[in-house]
């Protein structure tokens, strides 16, 4: 990702997108093309991940960025659906959609399906919870009085996996 002011006014920003995603996954190469033909396929009952804060993401939003982004991104949880989300924050599905396609590219969300309270999940298998991992200490402070470790079920050596 770039970001250069010419003239010390105007912002100019590019995203690499086969480049950004490696932030978050090493290795991983999504060409620009995979990011097209998946907001192609977005329905009304996916959901986005941010893999960024809520907060950060905000404050990175430059002052003349989008209304509707930023309210997109204050609604957000990852709970609710893109047409949940868009008829909170008063945009057309369309306007989800192509705003979850813009996070998508500049690797700040993912698409999901809306977390759901019944539904079981699994900790990826070389996912980075062990004791010394750094987000054991971000999970305590962004969930004060939870332990990543019990929440994930990883304290245990022997747990079942579904």
């Amino acid at each position: 990702i770039v970001q250069v002011r010419i003239n010390k006014w105007v912002l100019l920003s590019f995203c690499l997108p086969h480049k950004a995603h490696q932030i978050h996954n090493r290795g991983l190469i999504i060409e620009p093309e995979t990011i097209d033909k998946c907001v192609q396929r977005l329905r009304p009952y996916h959901g986005i991940l941010l893999m960024v804060n809520p907060n950060d993401l905000l404050a990175s939003i430059p002052l003349d960025g989008s209304p509707a982004l930023l309210r997109l991104i204050k609604l957000y949880s990852p709970l609710k659906s893109l047409q949940t989300l868009a008829i909170d924050a008063g945009l057309t599905l369309t306007q989800a959609f192509q705003l979850t396609g813009h996070l998508v590219y500049w690797a700040k969300a993912t698409v999901i399906y809306p977390l759901c309270e019944g539904n079981v999940y699994v900790v990826a298998p070389g996912a980075n919870v062990h004791i010394d991992s750094p987000l054991v200490d971000e999970f305590a402070k962004e969930f004060p009085g939870l332990c990543l470790l019990q929440v994930s079920g990883t304290d245990n050596t022997n747990f079942d996996v579904y």
